[in-house]
């Protein structure tokens, strides 16, 4: 069985119940009362052609899944009972579905009427305008047909993608807001490099303490591995080797994978005094063959090299560019 597709919403159902009692009641005349803002007395359709009894109508919008509520058709009918005019026919027509409870209501409504000498109550559900609109196919003909059991079907898909769209919105939130925490990320290492090349390491590490403060939890191993060999650049520019060389041995840990990671390892165990490990890493890593035994100097780290007489820390892009100096470190007794 079909059933017709519904108005989506109170005005459209206002245009449709216009068109159907001006054809049910074979009269043109009928028309919206007033406007919305207006006291209305709980009426909006009125037939003006001037027959008798007076006709008017309430049009109640409801989900098709949902029932006219009895205290809801009772206050409609109260404020109808202050009209300026008397009433013959008061016609209720509702998209929601019927109820034996509201049919009930519409019975003992008319009987008090009937004994206090006022207006009828009629009440069309959507089954009854359905019947209607069988007998009225031009006006059917405004709406779309589509099986009864689909209507339902196509309710709940509206409103499975509505929550869908919602979550949607959600997590392109969450990626904006992960966007922005890397951009401040970026910023703050930036400005960190900036101030130690400036001779600045304790202004740039309070700054990166900070940033691992706020968002130590939020970052990639990648950013954290960044944060790491920053830090430990601000120490290494106030000759605090045996802190750098911890930081960045961790920070090799974070990426293994990474080259660059794997540089800093290695220089790491060099700043903790441990030359040895980092040739045999670096020799692990490139199968380079070493050239001497490490060598221990009586201050600042040792420096372990490869054939290529290229020392470890020069490899070490993440570090402030003034750590590539070797006039920076410590010369050899």
């Amino acid at each position: 069985m079909h059933r017709y597709r519904q108005p989506s919403n109170e005005d459209d159902f206002e245009d449709f119940c216009l068109l159907l009692l001006r054809r049910h009641w074979v009269s043109p005349q009928v028309d919206r009362f007033g406007h919305r803002g207006e006291r209305q007395h709980g009426v909006d359709l009125i037939d003006k052609s001037g027959m008798t009894p007076l006709r008017v109508a309430q049009c109640k919008h409801h989900s098709p899944w949902k029932t006219l509520p009895p205290a809801e058709l009772r206050a409609e009918v109260a404020k109808a009972k202050g009209f300026p005019k008397t009433i013959g026919l008061y016609v209720v027509l509702t998209s929601a579905k019927k109820s034996a409870e509201t049919d009930l209501e519409v019975v003992d409504i008319n009987e008090a009427h009937k004994q206090a000498g006022l207006f009828t109550v009629e009440l069309l559900t959507w089954d009854g305008i359905e019947r209607l609109l069988d007998d009225y196919p031009e006006v059917a003909e405004k709406l779309v047909t589509i099986p009864h059991a689909e209507w339902r079907s196509l309710a709940l898909e509206h409103q499975t993608t509505l929550t869908k769209v919602s979550a949607e919105v959600h997590d392109l939130q969450e990626v904006m807001a992960v966007d922005r925490r890397a951009n401040d990320f970026d910023d703050r290492l930036e400005e960190a490099k900036r101030l130690v090349d400036e001779g600045q390491p304790r202004a740039a590490r309070l700054i990166l303490e900070r940033l691992r403060e706020r968002l130590w939890h939020d970052l990639t191993p990648s950013q954290r591995h960044r944060l790491q060999a920053r830090t430990a650049g601000t120490h290494i520019a106030e000759a605090n080797y045996e802190r750098a060389g911890t930081l960045l041995v961790e920070a090799g840990s974070l990426v293994p994978e990474d080259d660059a990671a794997k540089a800093q390892a290695a220089l790491g165990w060099e700043l903790l005094g441990d030359g040895r490990k980092a040739i045999l890493l670096v020799r692990f890593w490139t199968e380079a063959p070493l050239t001497h035994e490490p060598r221990r100097f009586s201050q600042g780290p040792p420096r372990a090299t490869l054939n290529s007489n290229v020392s470890l820390h020069s490899s070490v892009p993440l570090l402030p560019s003034t750590l590539s100096s070797n006039s920076h470190w410590p010369s050899e007794p």
